[in-house]
């Protein structure tokens, strides 16, 4: 059994000074903000606790005793994990190895397993922290060429993902250990692994948030020229709750000068792959924790 807590205290003075600040502290003034760009930790008390069991049992068929021609030894291990949590569920996960020597100088092993891991209290916390990030806007900046289109602060609010499920793995290993005569001790041993990852809890910052709203816009304004749609009339709800850019991207409203120097840019361009419809300037930026697609991952 295993209990988890975290617990995060938010500073004595955050946010605007109580009344009698000054008296008290000379230099703290009534109605006075500590925090200038960074919002601070919030208090965060959460728990879990968690039950686990392991079994393995090992079947040696074949050993020094009762060895046979072409079979030195052989050895299958069996084995199962049990782990409850309060917050998650529960899950088994099995494990089965296999080892056979069919002479001395040489091993050969496989193994197939899966395996579990939960998301930890602070990946799951959803209250918003505000930091800044230095990011570009690749969806912009190629049109306007502005500074604040370029390297620039961006407004950042970092948060877990209450949604976010276990990670699940599948792994496979089949390999050799080749004894090398008359040297002891020294072998050569090769293993070829593959893992199959599902649900991996990844961290998106900032700037792969941006990155992927120019995706998702690309995409939007392409379906919209398929469709016959001017790309000058082209409205991706740039700052509305309608917008067709990424979910954790929020932008100002498209204005006059916009509109003038994406036409201008969208008329340069000799295909409409290239062209791109306006949008407003980023306002801030939501990184969270999601769920990624589902890597395979072989290697020797």
């Amino acid at each position: 059994m295993r209990y988890e807590t975290y617990d995060d205290k938010r500073a004595s003075f955050v946010g605007l000074n109580p009344p009698g600040s000054g008296s008290q502290f000379p230099y703290l003034r009534e109605g006075d903000n500590d925090s200038l760009a960074l919002s601070s930790n919030v208090p965060i008390s959460a728990s879990q606790t968690i039950y686990a069991a392991y079994v393995e049992a090992a079947f040696p068929f074949v050993t020094r005793e009762n060895r046979k021609p072409a079979i030195e030894a052989l050895e299958l291990t069996l084995a199962g994990g049990y782990e409850h949590f309060s917050i998650f569920g529960q899950t088994t996960k099995p494990k089965a190895s296999l080892v056979w020597k069919p002479f001395s100088l040489l091993k050969l092993r496989a193994s197939v397993a899966e395996s579990f891991r939960a998301p930890n209290l602070v990946q799951t916390n959803t209250t918003p922290l505000r930091r800044q990030i230095t990011a570009d806007d690749p969806y912009r900046f190629d049109v306007t060429t502005l500074p604040t289109d370029s390297k620039a602060q961006r407004t950042v609010f970092r948060q877990g993902n209450q949604n976010l499920e276990p990670e699940a793995a599948k792994t496979w290993v089949a390999g050799l250990v080749l004894d090398v005569p008359k040297v002891r001790g020294l072998s050569l041993s090769f293993d070829y692994f593959h893992l199959n990852q599902n649900k991996v809890i990844e961290n998106l910052g900032g700037q792969a948030a941006i990155d992927r709203d120019e995706i998702i816009l690309a995409l939007a304004t392409q379906a919209e020229l398929a469709r016959g749609t001017n790309i000058n009339q082209i409205d991706l709800g740039s700052g509305t709750a309608g917008y067709k850019g990424s979910s954790k991207i929020t932008r100002k409203p498209v204005t006059a000068a916009d509109q003038t120097a994406f036409a201008t840019y969208n008329a340069a361009q000799t295909s409409n792959n290239s062209r791109r419809a306006a949008v407003g300037e980023i306002v801030g930026v939501i990184g969270r924790l999601p769920e990624s697609q589902r890597p395979r991952h072989p290697g020797l």
